[in-house]
């Protein structure tokens, strides 16, 4: 069937450690950030638009992509989101050095990002919102709800970053499970509607983070970069509230 892979931001031997337990036959779906914190986003997006050339991929946008586009368009606030959140060391990874600060500076104040990401436009503007396979929705963030708490596939930034409300809702879409990423959990998230799997590959293992994770879609079985496999167990508490402390790019 397929394969959904979390959030990646840039760690490649991860990656490559996760794919070494994911059958070579298997459609992947990828929920999106591949770039921005972790220091190998270069080397990411190489592998996986290599990857998309020769079995069934799909590519996903994440916050992350969605405001490096805005960036590209001359958005001030997305460039000043990418400065704070990660995107020095994705500009270090292309260019194959370190960065001053001043230097990152200039090339955020110039727009001279997309000159340094340019052999990888097409992948980031061809990246999907959303995805259906079967009985499952796949997104980024979450689905959007409208003023009558009801699911909206728009607007896309909402779709990319909403978090507590969406987490916390008790429903499914269209009577398919949604699956997502964006919002990292110790370990993956199941209601019994939704499924998160983004289990913080870039953060400290500690923290107790620090896996990539990926959920088959014919078995429901989790499987992580370090060779762990499971079945998703019921999250208990009533409510999430996030510790925004714990995150660093709400």
């Amino acid at each position: 069937m397929a394969y959904v892979i979390g959030d990646i931001h840039g760690e490649h031997e991860k990656l490559l450690a996760l794919m070494k337990n994911i059958p070579l036959n298997e459609k992947l779906i990828f929920i999106g950030d591949y770039i921005n914190k972790g220091s190998k986003s270069k080397e990411v997006v190489e592998y996986l638009s290599e990857l998309g050339s020769s079995r069934e991929t799909v590519f996903l946008i994440g916050n992350h992509e969605f405001k490096l586009l805005q960036a590209w368009d001359g958005n001030p606030q997305a460039q000043a989101y990418l400065k704070q959140y990660g995107f020095k060391e994705t500009l270090e990874s292309y260019l194959e050095k370190k960065l001053t600060d001043s230097e990152f500076d200039e090339i955020l104040a110039k727009g001279t990002s997309k000159d340094i990401l340019s052999q990888h436009q097409d992948f980031f503007k061809k990246l999907k919102p959303y995805y259906e396979d079967g009985q499952y929705f796949i997104v980024h963030a979450g689905i959007p709800l409208d003023e009558e708490e009801e699911f909206s596939l728009e607007p896309l930034e909402e779709m990319v970053f909403t978090r507590e409300k969406f987490i916390n809702l008790k429903k499914k879409y269209n009577n398919k499970i949604i699956i997502f990423g964006h919002t990292a959990f110790t370990q993956v998230f199941w209601d019994g509607y939704k499924l998160g799997i983004d289990t913080g590959a870039v953060y400290r293992k500690s923290n107790g983070y620090g896996r990539l994770t990926a959920v088959d879609l014919s078995s429901f079985e989790c499987v992580d970069s370090e060779g762990e496999r499971y079945k998703p167990k019921m999250y208990t508490q009533q409510k999430v509230t996030l510790n925004r402390k714990e995150w660093s790019d709400l």
